[in-house]
C-alpha cells in the first residue's frame, strides 16, 4: 500500500516530468524564454523563498537601493527557472555539443598536477551552472569525476537527477555530511567534484561571506588540508549568448602556513572570498533562495 509520502512523491516526480519533456521542446540557446516566463511567474505570483532571498540581497548589499534589490532578485528567479530546464533538457544533449555550451578559461595548471598524479578536489558553488560545468569538464578532461550529491527529500527525482549526472561519464558518490565519506571519496578516486557553498552548522566557526560571518561546512577543507589534496575552484559564469565559460582557480593548500584548524579556515576563507568575486560582479547567478544566514 501507498503511503502518503509516496504519492506525494510520485505527483512531484509526475509534475517534474512535465518539466523535462516541456525542455525537450526547446534548444540550449531558447531556454530562456521558458526561463523568463517561469522565472517572473515564481518572483510575482508564487513567491516560494522571496522573503529569504530579499532578505539576503539586502545584507550581501546594503548599499543598493531597494529597486536594485528587487532587480536582482528577479534576475536570480529567472536564472534558476532557465538553469532548471538547462538541467532538465541535459541529458538529451549531444557529448560535443556540450563543449561548445561550456568553455574553460585555464585548464593547463589543472592538467599538471594530474601529471603529478595527484588526487584533485573540483570545488564550485551554487552559481551558474554548476551541474553543466562539472559534466562538460569530465568531457574535457576525458576522466571520470566522482561528483559527491547530498540525495534529495523525493527519491524519484534524486534518481532520475544522479542518472543524469553520470550520463556522460562522471559518477555520483551519495553522502550527507560525512568526512569519513568524504575522505574516502578523495582517496579512491582522482578527481572529486563537490558543491561547496551549503550552511554549516549553528555552532560551526565563522568565515566572512559578503562582509558576513558565515558558518560554511568545512569538511571538505579539511580533508585537502590532511590529506594535502590540490583544490581547483571552478565557477561556471553565464554569459549573454547562453552560453557559459568555466573560470578555474587554485587554492595552494600546500602553501597555508598555521596549525592544521588555522589552515582549514584559511582554505575555507579562500574558497568563499572567490565565491565573493564571482557572486558580486554576478549577483543572479547565485542561489539567494538559500538561507546562508540563518543565524
Amino acid at each position: 500500500m501507498w503511503t502518503h509520502t509516496t504519492i506525494v512523491n510520485r505527483i512531484e516526480y509526475f509534475v517534474f516530468s512535465i518539466f523535462v519533456a516541456i525542455s525537450k521542446l526547446f534548444n540550449f540557446y531558447s531556454y530562456k524564454y521558458p526561463g523568463y516566463i517561469l522565472g517572473n511567474a515564481f518572483y510575482y505570483i508564487i513567491p516560494i523563498r522571496k522573503k529569504v532571498v530579499l532578505k539576503n540581497i539586502k545584507k550581501a548589499f546594503p548599499e543598493y537601493s531597494e529597486k536594485r534589490i528587487k532587480s536582482i532578485a528577479r534576475k536570480t528567479y529567472i536564472h534558476f527557472a532557465t538553469l532548471f530546464f538547462e538541467i532538465f533538457g541535459m541529458s538529451s544533449f549531444k557529448r560535443e555539443r556540450i563543449k561548445e555550451y561550456v568553455s574553460f578559461d585555464d585548464l593547463q595548471k589543472f592538467v599538471n598536477r594530474r601529471k603529478e598524479g595527484k588526487a584533485v578536489i573540483l570545488l564550485t558553488a551554487h552559481f551558474g551552472n554548476w551541474e553543466l560545468g562539472a559534466v562538460s569538464m569530465g568531457i574535457q578532461l576525458d576522466e571520470e569525476i566522482k561528483v559527491l550529491a547530498k540525495p534529495q527529500r523525493n527519491e524519484l527525482v534524486s534518481s532520475w537527477l544522479d542518472r543524469n549526472r553520470e550520463t556522460f561519464g562522471n559518477k555520483v558518490v551519495l553522502l550527507g555530511t560525512s568526512v569519513r565519506e568524504l575522505y574516502k571519496a578523495v582517496k579512491e578516486s582522482g578527481i572529486v567534484g563537490i558543491v561547496g557553498d551549503q550552511r554549516g552548522p549553528e555552532s560551526g566557526e565563522r568565515v566572512f561571506f559578503m562582509g558576513q560571518p558565515t558558518s560554511i561546512y568545512q569538511g571538505t577543507a579539511a580533508i585537502a588540508v590532511k590529506s594535502k589534496t590540490p583544490i581547483f575552484v571552478v565557477m561556471t559564469v553565464k554569459q549573454k549568448n547562453s552560453r557559459y565559460i568555466g573560470h578555474v582557480e587554485e587554492i595552494e593548500v600546500e602553501n597555508v602556513t598555521g596549525t592544521d584548524e588555522e589552515k582549514i579556515r584559511k582554505v575555507t576563507q579562500a574558497y568563499m572570498t572567490i565565491l565573493e568575486k564571482y557572486a558580486r560582479k554576478n549577483p543572479e547567478q547565485w542561489f539567494w533562495m538559500h538561507n546562508i544566514w540563518k543565524y
